[in-house]
């Protein structure tokens, strides 16, 4: 059992491929402090996850870009994982999942770990506000986190 924080610089940890080209932009963001979201140039839809085409208006991706947010929103649903099936996700257990709503468009919603500090236990309730964190889980790699509070 672990104190429920990330371990940072974990050579084990599973990461994603940097030089994928649909989300490179994504992952470069985030080893800058910044978070963004998929955003079509034709219309201005905003979404998360990405897509090949934009759902609102139905362009292609030559027209797809990218579109920073402010990294605050709230907790939308949330699940406490006891039992995991990736290795080093097994070193944090207990850990909390929460599916965060985003504060610039109530629409956009993020999953990822809820980074609760020293306190495995503390209560998570639906409507918590939380920010990001980007965590270094390995060179060159950060990983949004969401932390109680504004």
């Amino acid at each position: 059992m672990t104190d429920g924080r990330l371990p940072d610089e974990q050579g084990d940890w599973p990461v994603p491929d940097l030089a994928d080209t649909e989300l490179a932009p994504f992952w470069a963001a985030t080893a800058q402090g910044r978070l963004l979201v998929q955003r079509c140039e034709a219309c201005g839809a905003r979404r998360w996850p990405p897509r090949a085409a934009c759902a609102a208006c139905g362009v292609q991706p030559a027209r797809l870009g990218w579109a920073e947010v402010s990294g605050t929103g709230r907790v939308y649903t949330w699940t406490e994982v006891h039992r995991s099936p990736l290795p080093h996700f097994r070193l944090l257990v207990p850990y909390t999942v929460a599916l965060v709503e985003l504060h610039d468009d109530p629409r956009l919603r993020m999953l990822g770990l809820l980074d609760r500090g020293p306190q495995p236990g503390d209560l998570v309730t639906v409507g918590m506000p939380v920010r990001v964190h980007f965590r270094n889980v390995a060179a060159g790699v950060y990983l949004p986190t969401w932390q109680p509070g504004q």
